[in-house]
């Protein structure tokens, strides 16, 4: 179960509160901005398989 705002919108494995179709047009909208973010920090800071503390 998922809730948001004190509202369930996801319970098991059903989305119950808004539009499934809107949600994957905005992801698919920011997904090409999110990998170039990853590949710039992937760039300055090397590898994110080992932690540094």
């Amino acid at each position: 179960m998922t809730m948001v705002a004190g509202r369930i919108a996801v319970e098991n494995g059903q989305l119950l509160s808004g539009d499934l179709a809107q949600s994957i047009v905005q992801a698919n909208r920011a997904v090409p901005l999110l990998f170039e973010r990853r590949s710039e920090w992937l760039r300055q800071n090397g590898t994110i398989d080992a932690l540094r503390i």
